[in-house]
């Protein structure tokens, strides 16, 4: 990690011309960072802050500024370079020159096109760099804050891909097996009892396997087929040899098997119930050998919801595709269950850069007609709060 300077200051009276008071909260303008004024280091490196985002958007980036240090106080004693998606901005940023002394806070706004050949998300990264010494007294940089706005394509369309599921940093780990002890009997002694036993059962099961067949080898048995309520979602109707199937989105969402769903849950252990309904239970599991959380909604026979709701919600979740919905990952319908497995969605509040303690004054709101524009990120601090929500499960 680059070094770089966390400065604050609150006696400092803030005038707000020509920018209104509503721009930014107060707290954004009495703090900072910058790189440091050691040109031998400084002019090494660049200070750089990075915000994932949705490729294929037009973004405005909004940079906030104020000098309230006393060695800074007239043009040329700090000026830098800033860079946006690794282009440059400016490259003569002077805040003295701007806003014309200290203590006067002032925003700066660049627009970007963060373009790519993916669908996923991409960094849009923010740079400075000390400016030489031929027109900077101090090698040093400086920003208050930073607000990142996605702004809407030409049909009006803010959507971005479906997030990848969430994967747990930490997967719960595997108890280790139980072994009990055999008590000093041998562990030749253990196997030959086991074999016995089990060469014991095999004889007995074949001799009444013989028993019950020559007893009904002369009936004949009908049977009568019958469609159940949670039967597989590819069934048979009643006595027809017509199939119908259905029309699962195979390609979008993942099919799991009952044993693949047992261990996500320590077969349906009730510690991992993360919600109960009239459908039946909701457990949090863990699938691809831990390493992703999802949750898992099991409907129980009680309910309510049948095989063409079942396959209906199947059809529907797959298409979805917004960041603030629960993406269907995949289900299972082995052994008379119907199973969904969706993934845990974060809601992330990022407040990134100036470090100490969290912010006392929120995050100014911003009204735009239309919902042109979404707000992504606002003032510069260390602390990063993730709350996580389960949607619509």
């Amino acid at each position: 990690m680059t070094p770089n300077i966390y400065t604050s200051i609150s006696s400092i009276p803030l005038v707000f011309d020509p920018i209104p008071e509503y721009a930014a909260p107060a707290n954004v303008y009495k703090t900072a960072r910058s790189i440091g004024t050691n040109r031998s280091i400084t002019t090494t490196y660049n200070l750089t802050w990075s915000f994932p985002v949705d490729s294929n958007f037009l973004y405005l980036v909004r940079l906030h500024f104020c000098e309230f240090q006393r060695e800074i106080s007239k043009i040329g004693d700090r000026v830098f370079k800033i860079y946006i998606a690794s282009q440059v901005a400016d490259s003569r940023a002077d805040v003295i020159e701007w806003t014309g002394g200290r203590g006067i806070p002032i925003y700066k706004d660049y627009a970007v096109g963060m373009y790519a050949q993916t669908s996923k998300k991409i960094n849009l990264t923010v740079a400075l760099h000390a400016g030489p010494e031929q027109y900077s007294v101090y090698a040093d940089a400086l920003l208050n804050g930073v607000e990142v706005f996605k702004i809407s394509s030409n049909n009006s369309n803010l959507a971005g891909p479906n997030p990848d599921p969430t994967r747990d940093p930490n997967p719960p780990q595997q108890p280790p097996e139980r072994t009990s002890s055999s008590g000093g009997i041998s562990k030749n002694v253990i196997a030959a009892i086991a074999g016995g036993s089990v060469s014991g059962a095999l004889v007995l099961g074949l001799l009444c396997f013989l028993t019950f067949w020559s007893r009904r080898s002369s009936k004949d048995s009908t049977y009568t087929d019958k469609t159940s309520l949670w039967g597989p979602l590819s069934y048979t109707t009643t006595k027809s040899t017509k199939t119908q199937d259905s029309s699962l989105p195979a390609d979008l969402c993942r099919r799991f098997s009952l044993a693949e769903i047992k261990a996500a849950t320590n077969g349906f252990d009730e510690i991992f119930i993360i919600g109960v309904g009239g459908f039946g239970n909701v457990y949090k599991g863990y699938v691809d050998g831990g390493s992703t959380t999802v949750a898992i909604k099991r409907l129980n026979p009680g309910s309510q919801q049948g095989a063409r709701e079942f396959t209906t919600e199947i059809e529907m979740l797959s298409q979805l595709r917004h960041l603030h919905l629960v993406s269907l990952i995949g289900y299972c319908n082995d052994g008379g269950e119907m199973i969904l497995v969706v993934s845990k969605i974060p809601t992330r509040i990022l407040e990134i850069g100036s470090g100490g303690a969290p912010a006392s004054h929120p995050t100014s709101q911003i009204d735009v007609a239309d919902g042109v524009l979404c707000p992504l990120a606002m003032p510069i601090r260390d602390d990063l709060e993730i709350f996580e929500v389960l949607d619509g499960v």
